[in-house]
């Protein structure tokens, strides 16, 4: 049911940040980490199943101009970052959006 919600919260962003430059991150509000260092954020481009973790929320980056990859990229980060991510998994990029899930180690 929590991931639903987090789901459905991400569509709605979606839909409303339309064609406007926006980054952003949803979650459930229920755990707040620390932010991590950027540099040690991994991205993975499907699930990862040998590493036990927690999805701490959905983040994504839309820009209206030409944006290259590394830039969609380097904005998921920063997202994932303030949000205390160990990495992104499910991550995608298609014409100017970018998006993923955003895990969280558990040790």
């Amino acid at each position: 049911m929590r991931k639903n919600k987090i789901l459905f919260s991400f569509i709605i962003l979606l839909l409303f940040t339309g064609c406007a430059t926006s980054v952003g991150y949803i979650n459930d509000g229920l755990d707040k980490y620390p932010p991590t260092n950027i540099n040690e954020i991994k991205i993975y481009s499907e699930k990862v199943t040998e590493m036990d973790y927690i999805e701490i929320g959905y983040v994504s980056a839309n820009i209206t101009d030409n944006a290259s990859g590394d830039k969609l990229k380097a904005l998921i980060l920063n997202e994932a970052s303030k949000m205390g991510a160990d990495a992104v998994i499910s991550f995608q990029i298609w014409s100017n959006t970018a998006e993923g899930i955003a895990i969280k180690y558990n040790k």
